[in-house]
């Protein structure tokens, strides 16, 4: 990566860093609309088990609601489709009464 000097900056580890407060710059949006970089902030980035943790959540929470409206069946109702030990395992929807 190249720096202008003007520009650049030192992380605590002593990396070379581009120090945004000199740089300032600007995003296009889209359209005619732009933005400006104004703050910098670190998020660190959740592992493959959080995420995969984090999706059910939300899957499990959206069942739920879904449910509770009446738009889909309880959730033990509905094998969701995934892929275990390198096998594909289909979608199955169950009637109300329990079979396939």
């Amino acid at each position: 990566m190249h720096v202008h000097e003007a520009v650049a900056g030192k992380s605590p580890s002593g990396k070379v860093i581009v120090d945004i407060d000199k740089y300032e710059p600007i995003a296009r949006l889209g359209g005619n609309f732009y933005g400006r970089i104004k703050e910098v902030f670190e998020l660190s980035r959740p592992n493959s088990e959080q995420m995969r943790h984090r999706v059910e959540q939300l899957h499990t929470q959206a069942s739920k609601e879904a449910s509770k409206e009446g738009a889909l069946p309880s959730t033990d109702s509905i094998a969701l489709s995934r892929q275990d030990d390198n096998k594909e395992v289909s979608p199955v929807t169950r009637n109300s009464n329990g079979t396939a």
